[in-house]
């Protein structure tokens, strides 16, 4: 097994890739949101 797949099998890389993951996402959604808020003013 190499380095990278052993990575997957550690408990704290996976939670702070999931909650990357998860700040992303959000990040996203609020991009949505003002970009869409921004549509209905012009």
């Amino acid at each position: 097994m190499n380095k990278s797949e052993n990575l997957w099998l550690d408990d704290d890389f996976g939670l702070a890739y999931d909650n990357e993951l998860m700040q992303k996402n959000m990040i996203n959604t609020a991009r949505n949101w003002g970009y869409d808020d921004g549509k209905k003013l012009f």
